[in-house]
């Protein structure tokens, strides 16, 4: 592109060299007929004519010297544009307004393969004929040639296609003398090989851009110092900023406030860069504001040819969020079993302890965990080595042991051991873990229950619910108090009766075949609604226990009765409740939803399935959050229902619903565990409540109360400035008037004049705090117009530099420029020149007498002009530097002669440069200077 560039500008000077060397052969001509008539006016006259009678002109000597080296010099300038005419690789076409050839260079005939008799010819018919021959359209090559000339003035720029498909770009320029068109200037440009590679570079980058935006994966390339040069698709979805966002920025601006080390950034950037790939995690910031943790794996590459970084990026919120709720799921498992007042063991197969908890400690007599992990578990826990493999199978079987256990003084405890295996691959048992209970209180109590039947008979007379035994006959011999009160009788008036006498005769069938099963020594437990003697009705259920003898066989039934009147009107009342429920479930607005421990629906509401689109809500039984939500919410989801199964802990919060086929919803969740009459959790449920209309104006409130503490802030700081920095002129205005009032009539010259110079001071002062407040101001209300052009930048810092040459006059600094005179940038003039006599005028107000101050402007990256202003003054520290473009901060100060100052004309720089989508920044150091630097969007680009 930069050798195109090159060509064009070639083609420009040969149009000014041509139309300079059509004005150099007519200033040479001129001179030449001056010359002519200098010489004729000193031939001698002849007297005998008839102007012999005016009087003899006076003696006079004409020196030609200088016309004569005014020619000379003429034709050298004559030749040295020959020779740039003839060196350049265009082919040059020069034609007067009548369509006659007035010249063309060597590189015209060699591009168009004209033969040298048809120029020595000097037939322009023929030249033309040759000419259309070779071209693809030739009819518009003469409508474009015919349009030229219908337009005098006219400029053109298109390309001609050949035959043998070459490309030529043909550009057309007035030739001009005083003004006024005298012909025209053909340039020709052979640009085939360029048109080709652009268009191969259009296939190539067409091809890279569709496999670079296809990665889901965030990837950055980036320049050595970080600074963005492009990101794929993936990037820009991950942050939700455009693609152009991006460009000539650093990580810095994706960074979560706090959460990174940035020189640490730079330090991994810098070994990448030399050859050593790095892997590191980083936390970013969305444009919405989300914070989440990714994982960047960055290398050196290239890019078009240039060494750049290439990283690529992955979103692990889902991870850290698992390893977190890890960290936190074992903290609660290891407090739990610290402080559970059971025994908890690990131990190996073969016989040791692995691991235990300071409650097995205690209850084994041991004192310390590794005395007990010491100890040979078969030889020394055990009253029986082979004990243990019989506790083995019940774990195989998954049971509860029941057995003596030793302690390490040798007594002997009753414990009740929960305990489970843990199996390689292949079956073999690795380890076995369990939870030990201390019995041996509750073993004595049945020890002596067994031992006492007066003991015994008082437990069962007291307890609650009734107990009896009934012969095989089914008539009772013996019922304790409480079943009496069941069957509604006196003390001892069971005995002796049948349970025929409470019954109808069609449940007294039912009774007989209960007894049946007895007989086979089967127990059952049955419903049965039995007449009082009073003729109430009681619903009871009897659990019905066989009891034999080895020699008669079936000799009897135990039965414990248990009134259930209450509880079958409860459950009545449970029926209605459920009606009830069902009703309101499928009425409600919000979702209810109800799953197992797999997170499958076991059941939901209308209004849920009317979310999923389901007609009918038994349809989604079975399935899960993934048949009907995108894979990140149904994941989360999911995640959420596991941590309640384990904990056994609800949640409640906001949620994002995300959808593959509609916009996404948000909902107020609240979940709990769903537990059994055990109290085991089962799964869970869950209601979600549709909150969209809330977080929009949730959004609209945290918006306007940002803006708000925005206005206020600023608000409070215009007072300031206002009430502090108006006051301070305008006392020493009050002052400065008060003493000339009353002492002007005592006072010298001298000293009239010194006043004068302060007022003046103040004046200047006050004059530049009001047109920056007034200028802020405006800025802030939007009445600012902004009206962006192409100008040179050199000629309007100049202009600027106006207001401020005094200053640095009277302190002797001096100031130099460092700015290309040709170089444009495309902005409006007026906050330009707002932004320049800020900044100079501050480098002066800082810089000590015989200081110096630097401008200078360069072309960056991105088509921007970075312009810079340095000073050797005073410098500022790196707090200063920190707050020096906010409003809400008082970073003002006076300056090396005392100058005063409010911060505020930086801050208004810093609105007028981000208005044109610049940035501005600056490099201080104490006593070494500071350097205020600012980019401009360059020339604007023709379209």
């Amino acid at each position: 592109m930069n050798a195109v560039n090159s060509e064009a500008e070639k083609l420009e000077k040969i149009h000014e060299l041509e139309i300079r060397k059509i004005e150099l052969e007519l200033q040479l001509e001129e001179l030449r007929l001056e010359l002519s008539v200098a010489g004729n006016a000193n031939q001698p006259r002849d007297l005998s004519s008839a102007d012999s009678v005016s009087p003899p002109p006076k003696a006079e000597i004409i020196n030609i010297t200088g016309r004569m080296q005014g020619e000379e010099k003429l034709r050298n300038t004559i030749a040295l544009t020959d020779a740039a005419f003839e060196s350049i690789h265009n082919g040059i076409l020069v034609v007067s307004l009548e369509g006659i050839i007035l010249r063309t260079n060597g590189k015209f005939a060699e591009m168009w393969c004209i033969p040298g008799e048809i120029f020595s010819s000097a037939d322009d018919k023929k030249l033309l004929d040759y000419i259309l021959e070779q071209l693809a359209d030739p009819e518009g090559f003469i409508a474009k040639v015919s349009e030229m000339y219908s337009k005098p003035h006219a400029e053109s720029v298109d390309m001609i296609h050949f035959k043998d498909g070459r490309i030529f770009e043909r550009i057309s320029k007035p030739m001009c003398l005083g003004g006024q068109p005298i012909g025209r200037v053909w340039s020709f440009l052979d640009i085939t090989d360029r048109i080709r590679a652009e268009e191969e570079s259009r296939e190539v980058g067409t091809n890279y851009l569709g496999l670079f935006n296809a990665i889901q994966q965030a990837i950055y390339i980036q320049n050595p110092d970080l600074t963005f040069i492009n990101v794929n698709q993936g990037a820009v979805d991950m942050y939700g900023y455009d693609r152009e966002y991006f460009t000539g920025k650093t990580p810095e601006f994706l960074s979560a406030p706090g959460k990174n080390d940035l020189n640490r950034l730079n330090e991994l950037a810098d070994l990448a860069f030399n050859g050593h790939p790095q892997k590191y995690e980083f936390w970013g910031k969305k444009k919405d504001g989300t914070i989440f943790p990714k994982e960047v794996w960055t290398v050196k590459g290239k890019y078009f040819g240039t060494d750049v970084l290439i990283s690529v990026a992955s979103d692990i919120s889902d991870r850290v969020h698992a390893e977190k709720a890890l960290q936190e799921s074992e903290a609660i498992y290891h407090h739990l079993v610290l402080k559970l007042p059971d025994g908890v063991y690990k131990s190996s197969h073969e016989g040791k302890f692995i691991d235990v908890n300071p409650a097995m400690v205690l209850m084994l007599g041991y004192t310390s965990k590794e005395d007990l992990m010491a100890i040979d578990i078969k030889k020394q826990l055990y009253f029986e080595p082979t004990d243990r493999e019989s506790l083995i199978l019940q774990e195989r079987l998954q049971e509860t042991g029941v057995y003596q256990l030793k302690k390490k003084d040798g007594a002997a405890i009753w414990v009740e051991d929960k305990g489970w295996y843990n199996l390689d691959e292949q079956g073999n048992i690795l380890s076995h873990e369990g939870i030990i209970r201390d019995i041996t209180e509750r073993k004595h109590a049945e020890e002596l229950m067994q031992l006492s039947e007066e003991r015994y008979r008082t437990i069962v007379d007291n307890v609650g619910e009734g107990v009896g035994f009934v012969n095989a006959d089914d008539r009772f011999e013996f019922a304790n108090i409480a079943a009496e009160e069941i069957f509604g009788v006196s003390s001892g008036g069971l005995v002796g009766l049948s349970l025929e006498q409470f019954v109808s005769a069609e449940l007294y069938r039912s009774v007989q075949k209960e007894t049946a099963l007895r007989m086979k020594g089967i127990k059952s437990v049955y419903e049965l609604d039995i007449r009082r003697p009073n003729n109430e009705i009681r619903t009871i259920i009897i659990t019905a226990v066989p009891l034999t003898d080895k020699e008669k066989g079936f000799i009897g039934t135990y039965g414990v009765f248990r009134d259930i009147t209450t509880r079958k009107e409860i459950e009545k009342k449970l029926k209605r409740e459920q009606y009830l429920l069902h009703t309101l479930m499928n009425n409600i607005p919000d979702h209810i939803y109800f799953k197992d421990c797999e997170s499958r629906f076991i059941r939901i509401n209308k209004a849920h399935a009317a979310l999923f689109g389901l007609g009918d809500p038994e349809l989604a039984i079975g399935k899960t959050d993934f048949d009907f939500f995108t894979e990140e919410h149904a994941h989360q989801a999911y995640e959420d229902e596991q941590e309640i199964i384990r904990t056994g802990q609800s949640i409640r919060k906001e949620e994002k619903e995300t959808w593959d086929d509609r916009p996404d919803t948000w909902v107020l969740t609240t979940k709990m565990p769903l537990t059994d009459k055990d109290n085991k959790i089962i799964g869970t449920f869950g209601i979600s409540m549709n909150i969209d209309e809330r977080k929009k104006a949730e959004a609209e409130i945290q918006l306007k109360n940002e803006e708000l503490l925005r206005i206020n802030s600023e608000k409070d700081k215009f007072f300031s400035i206002i009430a502090h920095d108006l006051r301070s002129p305008f006392n020493g205005f009050l002052g400065l008037t008060e003493i000339m009032a009353e002492e002007i009539t005592t006072m010298t010259m001298a000293e009239i004049q010194k006043y004068a110079i302060v007022m003046r001071t103040s004046a200047t002062n006050l004059y530049s705090l009001l047109g920056n407040l007034l200028e802020w101001s405006r800025m802030q209300r939007g009445l600012t117009t902004f009206e962006p052009k192409s100008f040179l930048l050199m000629q309007k810092i100049l202009e600027s530099m106006v207001y401020v040459l005094e200053g640095a006059v009277k302190k002797k600094i001096s100031i130099s420029y460092d700015i290309p005179e040709n170089l444009e940038v495309y902005a409006d003039k007026n906050m330009v020149g707002g932004i320049i006599r800020n900044l100079v005028s501050n480098a002066v107000k800082f810089t000590p007498k015989g200081g110096n101050i630097t401008i200078s402007a360069k072309s960056v990256h991105g088509n921007l002009i970075e312009i810079s202003i340095k000073d050797s003054g005073i410098g500022m520290n790196t707090n200063m530097v920190d707050h020096l473009f906010r409003l809400d901060i008082n970073t003002s100060r006076t300056g090396t002669e005392g100058e005063h100052s409010t911060g505020l004309g930086l801050i208004l720089c810093k609105d007028f440069v981000e208005k044109h989508g610049g940035k501005l920044w600056v490099e201080s150091e104490v006593e070494k200077g500071s350097t205020f630097r600012f980019t401009l969007p360059g020339k604007k680009k023709r379209p």
